[in-house]
């Protein structure tokens, strides 16, 4: 008769560890992924402030106050467009000159990009005579 408790049979030694290790390497690589995708919304995100920054000073810079042609959209489209972001929205104050924009920037990563395809933050520029 052989008892269920007892020691452990000839070919059973080390079954433990390989499923102990094979689950390590799991939690491993799912931490990984974590970090990559966080890293990745961070990434986005200062590519949308950096965007958001250019843009408002941008337009604020088109103003006749300042020197420039006047148009702040096309302006703030174009530095959004150069920085990997997109113009979402686009506000001015005539007087005092204050400019308002909003800008977001894709993640690149699918993963991320399935859950959170853009990334929007907002800046605001003004010109004081």
């Amino acid at each position: 008769m052989t008892s269920c408790g007892g020691a452990a049979r000839q070919g059973d030694s080390g079954g433990v560890a390989l499923l102990t290790v094979l689950g390590g390497m799991i939690v491993l690589v799912l931490a990984l992924l974590m970090l990559s995708a966080a890293l990745d919304l961070a990434h986005a995100h200062a590519r949308a402030s950096t965007a958001a920054d250019a843009a408002a000073l941008a337009a604020a810079g088109t103003s006749p106050l300042a020197g420039g042609s006047g148009n702040p959209g096309e302006a703030a489209a174009e530095l959004a467009y150069r920085n990997d972001a997109q113009l979402e929205h686009l506000d001015v104050q005539r007087w005092p000159l204050r400019v308002t924009v909003r800008v977001s920037a894709a993640t690149r990563m699918p993963l991320v990009a399935g859950l959170v395809p853009r990334v929007g933050t907002e800046a605001a520029a003004a010109v004081i005579p």
